[in-house]
């Protein structure tokens, strides 16, 4: 069996046979081992003087804002013990990140290192509701397809457009209203790649955005901002992105999978 390499595994390749480089992994690993020892005390620190609200025992972070104790206490450290500086009301955490629940401002946690605030709950409630529309609309279509049949087409002998009284009068004039058509009128130069504003949404989808921030790439703003939304409906079908609707804006964000996958 052959594996076919790609071109950043040559790259990589290339850059491990550089005598300059010749000791790159294992200065990432020794900077990986830092990093961590550095994570475990900066935690140690914040967290000596907070013990379990249970049994008074010694907490330790084992996730992002997340901290346990022995007798199997498990609780948020940035909700438990990190107060508003503004007005001193309690943080909650919304999907991407912390906020007074009694003045609504923004606190960023002492308890992340280098990881970034997620709600699973949040993101799982979302996706959840997001199906039960998707079926609602999917009944809904299916009740309304199967009332708006037509009515059974008798076909007892040849079809005739004198059949239909003026059918043929309507169709000539339909016909003659439409004049000349040059082949250049259906000639349009600007292109529509997708693929360049699935790169362009993706790049900016750091946090939360909306879609009226996502920078144009075309002149023609009305023809832009078509474009955007087309792309931004099969990013949606292929699972890339996830769409809340804001008023007459709407919301995206990168999709992130809940407990079935989805």
């Amino acid at each position: 069996m052959y594996v076919l390499e790609t071109n950043e595994d040559l790259k990589f390749e290339r850059l491990l046979g550089n005598p300059l480089l010749e000791g790159i992994l294992a200065a990432l690993a020794q900077i990986d081992e830092l990093k961590k020892s550095a994570r475990d005390y900066y935690f140690q620190v914040m967290l000596c003087k907070y013990p379990c609200p249970v049994c008074g025992g010694r907490l330790r972070m084992n996730g992002p804002s997340r901290c346990t104790c022995k007798c199997g206490m498990s609780l948020d450290p940035t909700v438990e013990f990190q107060p508003c500086p503004e007005c001193g009301g309690k943080l909650a955490l919304k999907y991407f990140h912390y906020a007074c629940a009694r003045c609504q401002k923004v606190v960023p946690s002492r308890f992340l290192f280098d990881e970034r605030a997620f709600s699973a709950q949040y993101f799982c409630q979302k996706m959840a509701e997001c199906r039960e529309r998707k079926q609602r609309r999917l009944e809904e279509m299916r009740c309304w397809l199967a009332t708006s049949r037509s009515d059974a087409l008798p076909l007892d002998g040849g079809l005739s457009l004198e059949s239909v009284s003026g059918l043929a009068v309507a169709l000539d004039e339909f016909i003659g209203a439409a004049g000349s058509v040059s082949l250049a009128d259906f000639l349009i130069f600007d292109s529509f790649y997708m693929e360049d504003y699935r790169r362009v949404i993706l790049a900016g989808l750091d946090e939360c955005r909306l879609f009226s921030r996502i920078p144009p790439l075309c002149e023609d703003s009305r023809r832009d901002r078509a474009r955007r939304f087309t792309t931004l409906v099969f990013m949606q079908h292929e699972c890339e992105v996830d769409l809340i609707q804001h008023g007459n804006d709407f919301w995206v964000m990168r999709h992130e999978a809940d407990a079935q996958g989805c």
